[in-house]
């Protein structure tokens, strides 16, 4: 079986037809249908479709996946068939919010829900609210009339949503009433959706706020990178902002940063920290700070943790969509393979040291398929280090200047205190993350990561 890294388990909840967002979205995810286990699509309402669901549109798009598909098993023989997909698309509870929730109102798409997550898996299932939260919300509950309290719990564990805001009453609903269901949201005001942090995407296109590099979510770049051949015809043009539903599953994707059950150490799908309250398990907005590629200043906003991986996000993007055409523009490229102290593997690399040591951590065994020449960057993610409240107080890592080479020498701290000198750390160990930036020289240009975890202890 598969780890819960390498092949996540994967349901979105759309509410397609409302714009031409969650189409886009589609298109993106069925690219990457070779590394999730996509187990359902769901046509739920929400807010902007409050009383239809629109399944068919789905299964229109996956007629363009159909056609690319051949292309597609020359890069990689994981990916599904389109009559899988097409198996796996069912409608939701057709009304708004928590309208009809109960006794009668169950829907294909609420009894997917339940029957895939009694599946014997030991990997989490990632349930993406692109739209409203209703049908999820019948489907708990479902479970908690039907179920002890105790199969309830065990069915609640196996489940992390992660939500493109709140748009019905459902999921409020859900935080009061399974409060320790993990759950991924940015609460805001109704419809006040400009400092969440997935609006990070693309909502600079909108001009909700500044600093990542706009061409990349460009009407300009789509049409030459994106909307060409079978399935990129499928991939309609924005009305307001690009793929607002993309991070709700970019952070389970496996590329050696993300760690699909850890959203606060960060990733493509942005970084979202646990409310202080041991009677939850909910995850809100949080910043990181970032240079600007534009103006070269820092940037520390909800949107950062997002924006920050834009160029690989979309180059990432931009190259499998070259994977579909019968003859692509460039030769194909394909990402490294990152290797790090000899594991190859997308989770993340465990070392302790103790206060003050020095070591070197190797890369250079990292290799690219298509023979692509490979650079290398290391850099310290502060905001995934959680000994201290504040980023500011993390001390700074001595890399000796290898930071742009394959293998990094760093120097840890040689005490507990921070880095301004007036507090000390009561834990017995501290957490470093340093994250490897491995990036081939193809068109485009790709780049795989590898996260090490490094634990400073005081014995």
């Amino acid at each position: 079986m598969p780890s819960a890294i390498s092949k996540p388990r994967y349901i979105a909840l759309t509410d397609i037809d409302n714009e031409p967002d969650d189409a886009e979205s589609f298109v993106r995810l069925l690219l990457y249908s070779n590394d999730i286990d996509i187990e359902g699509v769901i046509a739920v309402t929400s807010t902007w479709l409050p009383n239809e669901v629109h399944p068919e549109t789905l299964n229109d798009i996956v007629t363009g996946y159909r056609a690319v598909h051949g292309n597609l098993l020359k890069h990689s023989k994981d990916y599904p068939t389109a009559e899988y997909i097409d198996s796996v698309i069912v409608g939701g509870n057709p009304t708004y919010g928590m309208a009809e929730i109960g006794e009668g109102h169950d829907s294909p798409g609420s009894d997917l829900i339940i029957k895939a997550a009694d599946k014997e898996d030991e990997r989490m299932l990632h349930l993406g609210l692109w739209g409203g939260a209703n049908t999820l919300a019948q489907a708990l509950w479902k479970v908690r009339s039907t179920r002890s309290q105790e199969e309830l719990d065990k069915f609640i564990e196996k489940i992390q949503v992660y939500a493109i805001s709140d748009q019905d009453d459902a999921g409020p609903w859900i935080r009061r009433n399974f409060p320790m269901l993990r759950y991924i949201v940015t609460v805001a005001g109704q419809n006040a959706y400009g400092f969440a942090t997935w609006t990070g995407i693309s909502g600079d296109i909108g001009n909700v706020f500044d600093g990542p590099d706009k061409t990349l979510v460009s009407k300009e770049w789509i049409a030459e990178n994106i909307q060409i051949g079978p399935l990129g015809a499928k991939y309609p043009t924005y009305k307001f902002i690009m793929e607002g539903d993309t991070p709700a599953y970019l952070g389970i994707i496996p590329n050696g940063l993300n760690v699909p059950e850890r959203i606060d150490w960060g990733g493509w799908g942005g970084r979202y920290k646990k409310l202080l309250d041991p009677g939850s398990r909910h995850y809100h907005d949080s910043n990181d700070k970032v240079i600007s590629p534009v103006d070269g200043k820092e940037r520390s906003t909800t949107h950062t943790s997002i924006w920050r991986w834009r160029p690989e996000v979309q180059n990432d993007f931009a190259a499998r969509m070259q994977w579909t055409l019968d003859t692509p523009k460039t030769r194909p490229n394909h990402p490294p393979t990152v290797v790090v102290n000899g594991d190859d593997s997308q989770e993340p690399l465990l070392i302790t040291v103790k206060h003050g040591e020095t070591i070197t951590i190797d890369a250079s065994k990292s290799f690219d398929v298509d023979g692509d020449s490979l650079s290398f960057e290391w850099f310290q993610y502060k905001e995934a280090d959680t000994f201290f409240p504040a980023v500011f107080e993390v001390k700074t890592l001595d890399f000796h200047g290898t930071e742009r080479s394959a293998q990094l020498e760093v120097t840890f701290p040689t005490d507990t205190t921070t880095s301004i000198g007036f507090r000390t750390v009561n834990e017995t160990s501290q957490n470093f993350h340093l994250i490897l930036k491995v990036t081939d020289d193809g068109v485009p240009a790709l780049t795989r990561y590898k996260r090490v975890i490094v634990t400073v202890s005081k014995e």
